[in-house]
């Protein structure tokens, strides 16, 4: 039982995670998907569903109840599944922050662990954010010129999140010309970074990181997240991904790719809440 709780408590996660990025996909408009608030609301709608089956199984008999009138009460809103509220810095969808509360206490309960699947997912998202902030003309002058400019920027916003972020990390097992950019010790992972600029640059770090997926090996470390910066766009994200699994790379690799001009359209500049992109240079001697 226990496998199939905990592989089941995996899914609903998965769901979650999938159905947040496709929502600040549809902000910044970022997305492959035509609509991916539709996918979102998918993925919403089977993490609903999953549950309500497992808390079933768990004959959770109150708990059950009462997530199914909130499962109900996601419907009857005008947004549904999709509902969204404003945050500190900008919007995120409601109902999946919701359903993790009850996620976590299935999962105490069954005593699964479930904390370093989301932990991962709150990296991933804190560098997928990260764009706003290294490339905000109030802070640099220019972009990231090279991959040591972009890793250092990088690494100043995790280690306020991070204070155990580990620059240039050194890895039991060491394997030649393998040496990681950073680790971080409390999440047993580490980050590579890469820098293309054109399509051969491309192809490059795609031979790179088919290499450094097999160039580590150690017990203190057991997640591998490449971050990728395009000077332009050139490869999506979702291709990268691919070449993973083409690979039979291990599931503990994950990768990001962020953009150096980001994509700019009326529904994005609506709904984004970060001002730096909206802001109109002051003309000399205005007030």
């Amino acid at each position: 039982m226990n496998t199939m709780v905990r592989l089941s408590i995996e899914a609903i996660s998965k769901y979650l995670k999938d159905s947040n990025k496709l929502f600040y996909e549809d902000i910044y408009g970022q997305s492959s998907y035509e609509d991916p608030l539709e996918v979102a609301r998918y993925y919403i709608d089977k993490a609903f569903i999953e549950l309500l089956v497992l808390m079933d199984f768990l004959k959770l008999e109150n708990t059950y109840s009462e997530f199914k009138e909130l499962y109900n009460k996601a419907k009857s809103v005008k947004e549904g599944l999709t509902y969204s509220e404003m945050g500190t810095d900008e919007p995120y969808l409601v109902w999946p922050g919701e359903i993790r509360k009850y996620l976590i206490a299935v999962a105490n309960i069954t005593n699964t662990e479930i904390e370093n699947f989301q932990i991962s997912q709150d990296l991933i998202e804190i560098i997928r954010h990260s764009i706003y902030s290294i490339l905000d003309n109030n802070l640099f002058e220019c972009p990231p010129a090279n991959e040591l400019e972009f890793q250092t920027r990088i690494e100043s916003i995790l280690k306020c999140v991070y204070p155990d972020m580990l620059h240039e990390p050194t890895i039991s097992k060491q394997i030649k010309s393998f040496r990681p950019d950073t680790g971080i010790p409390s999440l047993k992972t580490l980050i590579e970074y890469k820098y293309i600029s054109n399509v051969n640059d491309s192809k490059v770090v795609a031979d790179q990181i088919l290499a450094d997926t097999r160039g580590y090996s150690s017990n203190d470390w057991n997640k591998f997240l490449f971050v990728i910066y395009e000077t332009k766009r050139i490869k999506h994200e979702k291709d990268w991904r691919q070449l993973l699994r083409n690979c039979d790379t291990a599931r503990n690799i994950d990768i990001v790719v962020l953009s150096g001009e980001p994509k700019t359209s009326k529904k994005a500049k609506l709904k984004s809440l970060n001002k730096t992109f909206q802001r109109k240079p002051k003309q000399p001697g205005s007030r």
